[in-house]
C-alpha cells in the first residue's frame, strides 16, 4: 500500500519552527542564493538592518580616544551610504548588481566598529595604542565598496 510520512515529534520545540519556515507560514523565507541575511527583500528599515546598525552603534559610541574620531566618522558615514543605498535600490536589477558590494561594504564596516571598540578598550585597559592604529590604517584602506551606477548601465550589462 501507499507509504505515509512519519507523524512529526511532538516532542520536539523546534518541530513547528521549522515546519513554519519551510512553508513559508511564519513569515520567514528560507536562504535564497546570493541573499542569504535576507537583508536585500525589505528596506533598510527591516529589522535586521537595524540590528546591525545597533551592533556598530555600540562599537563606535565606546571610541573616546580623540586619534579614533576621523575612523569612526569613517564608519558612521559608510553606515549611513549602505542605508541609503538600500532604501533606493528598489529596482532589482540594481539590487542583484550591488548585493556583493553591499555585504562586502557592511562586513568592512563591522570590522572597522569592532577595532575601534578593541583600540578604545585596549586603550583604556592596556594603555597600547597599536589597536588604534590598527584601526586608523584599517579605516584608510577603503571601507565604502558601494558605487552608484547608473542604472541604463546595468541594464545594458546585464540584460
Amino acid at each position: 500500500g501507499p507509504r505515509l510520512a512519519p507523524a512529526p515529534d511532538r516532542t520536539d520545540p523546534t518541530s513547528n519552527i521549522q515546519s513554519q519556515i519551510s512553508t513559508g507560514s511564519a513569515g520567514v523565507r528560507g536562504p535564497q542564493p546570493g541573499n542569504p541575511a535576507g537583508l536585500l527583500d525589505s528596506p533598510a528599515s527591516s529589522a535586521p538592518f537595524q540590528a546591525f546598525k545597533a551592533a556598530v552603534t555600540r562599537c563606535l559610541q565606546a571610541a573616546r580616544d580623540p586619534r579614533l574620531i576621523d575612523a569612526a566618522r569613517t564608519a558612521r558615514s559608510t553606515l549611513d551610504h549602505a542605508e541609503s543605498w538600500l532604501a533606493q535600490a528598489k529596482d532589482q536589477t540594481a539590487l542583484e548588481s550591488g548585493a556583493r558590494r553591499f555585504a562586502l561594504t557592511l562586513g568592512r564596516t563591522m570590522e572597522l566598529a569592532l577595532l575601534i571598540n578593541h583600540a578604545q578598550w585596549s586603550q583604556d585597559h592596556e594603555a597600547d595604542g597599536r589597536a588604534t592604529a590598527a584601526a586608523r590604517r584599517f579605516a584608510n584602506s577603503g571601507i565604502d565598496l558601494l558605487v552608484d551606477h547608473a542604472l541604463d548601465d546595468l541594464r545594458a550589462l546585464f540584460p
